[in-house]
């Protein structure tokens, strides 16, 4: 027994190991399948080398001649399947290198015992193959511009050429030569960088692989001492082996945690010296987040430590709404150069995010990898991805994740370069955000729970107050009623102005009831009706009442059919925002209101041209009791929500300060229904 069959003992397990890895892999390409076979036929031929050189056997040298035919097609294979443009090309040269094996591996079957120059034959033939890889993957790199694609090929090339070099030396001391024998050992390392290609869509920048190799030699080297220091004097007394063997089991789990902790700061301190400068800003910027129960306050922060950690030119942010629906930008740094304002969370972007594996998302990486990619859907996603990055003017991405639901992301855009393991570093802040982000989610609702206590209290006040008084005027009004003889003002008109006194006093009453009501869910009276006739007979009663200077229009889509709705809580809805934006346009502008179809759902939207709504009363808008007018009660739009919420229905409120309001209310057709997104 050699060295080379020891090596090739090791790389036999060591292959194995790789394609069962690869295989239990829970999103598998066709790649990973390729891959998983090059390395078990590995397996195979390095077992079938091994025990051919300790048993001598013409069968298992023959199987391992066999095999090594495979290697070079195999392989071909493999660097077809992971470049994907090249692969298009050259696909069709997979299928002559099988048959080209086949046909030398029959031959070989029943000619090599008289001639053992076809053995040579086959090695040739599988280090062409080999060499047809390497040229592919050179073509590439000279045909790419430079980026992290490229730094990564050159990695797998320079790897495969080393590797072929190596594996050839092994066969020198059979011409008496001596060399160490290295080629196995070699070609487990470049595969188990392929591997990490192949799961992560990258290799390893220098310094992590040489943090890798470091991390792995200092905990292989300690471990191995430990079991010579106790296993290895014990000689034939097989009893004592077991009983060491245990024991040296027991040490090293016991050691192995403080082993590796103590080797991962070594390589941090002297290897990745990169990672130890980001380190204390990241630290830094994660305790500044702990114990803010501001959403504004908590953006600003991530946005700054952009700035402080990667030097940002640009820097945006992206927060899941409450409804769930889309991400809406809820903050940026740097000169505002986004054009988009909210991303639907069915968006490719976000499933792109939610699915990558190795965060964060580096679009330049994407965008390289279009390149290699035919036209079709896989290209047309990124094509879509490359446009979002421009749009929102940032290159990487972070996910906002919590227990595997995104609540939002995060990016920026830097001159400057960083390593994929530096960049790595800062999903601890957003991991931090992500948990501060839903603290605060919590505290608001106990303000909310809070304030709908108190509603509560004030409510019954409120109602006992109002309806004494309506109770009067409704039985007034209603003793008014019977015919009486003609005064100055017509018959007619008395009765119609006391009917409308009653009409409202109801509808008065109604709403008190409601807003009684506010906590608890409303009782609804739905019918089918029009939602244009709730929306022309609301106009015509603000429209009595309109300021000098205000103008409303409304404009009413024809095709609307009939729709389950309670009219009565949505004419009062309609007429709280409209009265909303009556106020906000400060008695001059106007206000539109419209209806339409979407998505199956039919909708109102409401714009004005008034002074809009700042960014930090935004998000504050549906909270009981918060108001920035002067007598207001603040409980217009939260009834508003909760009507519309009843409804099944969404309602969107988009306010630029100076430019004015738009908001959208979308209904379902049915009651058990629910509206669409928008």
């Amino acid at each position: 027994m050699n060295a080379i069959s020891v090596s090739a003992l090791i790389a036999a397990f060591v292959t194995t190991s790789l394609s069962i890895a690869v295989l239990i892999r829970e999103r598998r390409q066709a790649q990973h399948f390729i891959y998983a076979i090059l390395c078990f036929t590995l397996s195979v031929w390095n077992l079938t080398y091994f025990l051919s050189e300790v048993t001598d056997a013409p069968t298992l040298k023959m199987l391992n001649v066999l095999l090594t035919v495979f290697l070079g097609p195999l392989t071909l294979h493999f660097i077809l399947s992971i470049m994907k443009e090249v692969g298009e090309r050259h696909l069709k040269s997979i299928f002559p290198a099988y048959i080209g094996a086949i046909f030398l591996g029959i031959l070989a079957l029943f000619l090599l015992n008289n001639f053992p120059i076809i053995a040579a034959i086959l090695d040739l033939y599988a280090l062409g193959c080999v060499l047809f890889a390497l040229a592919l993957i050179w073509n590439s790199i000279n045909h790419l511009d430079e980026g992290r694609i490229i730094k990564n090929w050159k990695y797998i090339f320079w790897g495969g050429v080393v590797v072929a070099a190596t594996a050839l030396t092994d066969f020198l001391p059979k011409t008496g030569i001596q060399f160490p024998a290295i080629g196995n050992i070699l070609m487990v390392i470049y595969l188990y960088f392929l591997f990490q290609y192949i799961s992560k869509g990258r290799v390893f920048e220098f310094e992590e692989l040489m943090a890798k190799v470091v991390h792995f030699a200092v905990i292989v080297l300690t471990l191995t001492i430990i079991y010579l220091l106790l296993v290895s004097w014990v000689g034939n007394k097989s009893w004592l082996f077991v009983f060491n063997t245990g024991i040296a089991s027991f040490v090293i789990l016991v050691l192995f945690e403080p082993i590796k902790s103590a080797s991962e700061k070594f390589t941090k301190k002297f290897i990745l010296r990169g990672q130890t400068t980001l380190q204390p800003q990241i630290e830094k910027a994660v305790s500044h987040m702990i114990g803010v129960v501001d959403i504004k306050e908590l953006s600003d922060k991530i946005l700054s430590s952009f700035e402080q950690t990667f030097q940002s030119e640009h820097a945006i942010l992206f927060l899941l709404d409450h409804a769930g629906f889309k991400f809406i930008l809820r903050g940026e740094s740097g000169e505002p150069v986004s054009q988009i304002k909210t991303i639907l969370s069915n968006d490719e972007l976000v499933e792109q995010l939610t699915q990558f594996p190795d965060p964060p998302l580096i679009l330049d990486d994407l965008c390289q990898a279009r390149a290699e990619l035919p036209i079709g859907a896989e290209r047309s996603k990124l094509d879509s991805l490359a446009r979002h990055g421009e749009q929102i003017g940032v290159g990487i991405i972070y996910p906002i994740l919590l227990d595997n639901k995104l609540l939002g992301f995060c990016g920026f855009k830097i001159s400057a370069f960083f390593s994929h393991h530096q960049l790595a570093l800062f999903q601890k802040i957003t991991n931090q955000f992500a948990i501060a982000l839903k603290q605060i989610e919590g505290y608001q609702r106990i303000l909310q729970r809070d304030r709908l206590a108190s509603l509560g209290e004030m409510a019954a006040g409120l109602a006992h107050e109002i309806r004494n008084p309506l109770g009067a005027i409704k039985g007034a009004a209603q003793q008014l009623l019977p015919p009486q003889e003609e005064g100055f003002i017509p018959l007619e008109v008395q009765n119609e102005l006391l009917n409308v006194i009653v009409e409202e006093t109801n509808r008065l009453n109604h709403v008190v009831s409601q807003f009684l009501g506010y906590a608890r869910p409303y009782n609804q009276k739905r019918e089918k009706a029009s939602l244009n006739e709730v929306v022309i007979k609301t106009v015509d009663i603000v429209s009595k009442d309109l300021p000098e200077g205000v103008a409303l229009s409304y404009n009413c889509n024809p095709y609307l059919k009939d729709i389950e709705i309670d009219p009565e809580q949505i004419r009062q809805v309609i007429l709280n925002l409209l009265l909303n934006s009556i106020q906000s346009i400060e008695n001059k502008g106007s206000v539109a209101i419209q209806t339409d179809i979407e998505n199956g759902s039919q909708r109102i939207i409401i714009t004005d041209n008034g002074c809009g709504i700042p960014e930090d009363v935004k998000g504050k808008l549906f909270i009981p009791f918060f108001t920035t007018r002067k007598g207001g009660t603040g409980l217009g739009l939260p009834i508003c929500q909760r009507i519309i919420q009843a409804h099944s229905g969404l309602i969107d409120i988009q306010s630029e300060i100076g430019k004015g309001t738009k908001v959208t209310l979308l209904l379902p057709y049915k009651k058990n229904e629910k509206a669409r997104n928008y």
